[in-house]
């Protein structure tokens, strides 16, 4: 089933200038990007108006290696739903809960669109947890994927495709329910506060009861709330080993871990790799 059901709303008519707004946040989501970045060129664009409560960013990435040369990029896990269009094909991605790798060969151009966390299971009625790890084709969650997928395959510019994805994607945007509009600040708590690493911590800020706490997540995230502080955490984490002057048992200790194996283990499903090992790699 598809979504336009749920919001009827006209297309806007947008210009050029009205689209094209990059995104300046620092770019968290691969390993190792300042040296990844030669092998490919990543932009991403911000979502205009309403469109903003159903979509996070854009994100367009291009390659052209020289035959018989590859890079394969390690991404670290996403909460996060994406639409995703490589190859002709429109893929609906669910939220990844380990580090997982992608090789680039030859010349290409992945479009991508990161739908705000927990939007997608709610525009859909899908249950959160069977997006978690799995791709579906988008016409299982769009009615207008096939067209949508025409328009992309004969759009050149980021500008081109920013407009078509603006276009199709407005109608469906929503402004989100209490309950959701809840987990969303959430999930900024876990971000902004580094001395939560548990639950109970987070239901104290929050002033939330464990439990709701719980349930929120398992509705519109598919995955639990202490996943979510584990992963920001995580990111902190390599944040602090990529001054190269922080020691990795102080790092996991500021982090919350009282035992050191615990940490590694951790932070290798993360980033598919352990902490000594990414220093040598910084």
């Amino acid at each position: 089933m598809g979504i336009l059901e749920y919001c009827k709303n006209a297309q806007p008519k947008l210009t050029v200038t009205q689209i094209l707004k990059e995104h300046q946040a620092s770019i968290t989501g691969v390993l190792h990007h300042t040296h990844s970045e030669q092998h490919y060129t990543l932009r991403r664009y911000l979502p205009q108006g309403k469109l903003a409560h159903l979509v996070e960013q854009f994100w367009i990435v291009d390659w052209a290696l020289n035959e018989g040369q590859s890079h394969i990029q390690t991404n670290l896990p996403d909460p996060n739903c994406h639409l995703y269009f490589e190859q002709g094909t429109l893929k609906v991605i669910g939220p990844v809960s380990t580090a997982y790798r992608f090789e680039m060969q030859g010349e290409d151009r992945i479009i991508g669109v990161k739908f705000t966390l927990g939007t997608l299971a709610l525009q859909t009625g899908i249950i959160a947890a069977d997006l978690v790890d799995n791709t579906v084709p988008a016409t299982q969650v769009f009615d207008f994927a096939d067209r949508l997928e025409s328009e992309l395959l004969i759009a050149h510019s980021d500008a081109d495709i920013i407009r078509i994805l603006q276009l199709w994607l407005t109608p469906l945007a929503c402004k989100p329910p209490i309950q959701l509009a809840k987990t969303q600040t959430l999930i900024q708590l876990i971000k902004q506060h580094a001395d939560i690493t548990q639950v109970a911590q987070l239901s104290q800020h929050a002033s939330t009861p464990k439990r709701v706490i719980q349930n929120y997540f398992k509705q519109y995230i598919g995955l639990s709330p202490k996943w979510l502080i584990r992963k920001y955490r995580l990111h902190q984490a390599l944040e602090l080993l990529d001054l190269k002057n922080k020691d990795i048992i102080e790092v996991a200790t500021w982090l919350g871990y009282t035992d050191q194996s615990h940490f590694i283990r951790d932070f290798k499903a993360f980033t598919g790799t352990t902490p000594k090992a990414y220093c040598r790699q910084c």
